[in-house]
């Protein structure tokens, strides 16, 4: 079974920004950055329906919620891996911090 890493459309746009504001990288190397990183991850799919059931959860934070609900409907998705695992408590995938999941997935 081939395993993917996911990441969230607004992540990336996140990235993109955060890159671009702070560490000052120009457009060219910005585009280029993400393309490379393209080349090993996937981008959830942002849809209507995603946003509806983030509207409609009990998640406090809407963009949490966003990606919550882009994680459900991705088949290929079951571990949401975050800093902030209380912001996913309304999560019915398994949620890990990143020193979990490399923990438990260390000898796998």
């Amino acid at each position: 079974m081939k395993k993917f890493v996911f990441i969230h459309l607004l992540s990336l746009a996140n990235c993109f920004y955060i890159l671009g504001s702070q560490y000052k990288f120009d457009r060219s190397t910005l585009n280029s950055v993400v393309k490379d990183l393209l080349k090993i991850i996937k981008v959830t799919d942002m849809t209507g329906d995603n946003v509806h059931s983030a509207l409609d959860s009990e998640f406090k934070d809407f963009e949490d919620a966003l990606q919550n609900f882009s994680a459900i409907n991705n088949a290929d998705i079951s571990i949401i891996i975050t800093r902030d695992k209380k912001h996913f408590t309304a999560s019915s995938l398994i949620v890990q911090t990143p020193q979990e999941f490399l923990e438990i997935n260390d000898n796998k």
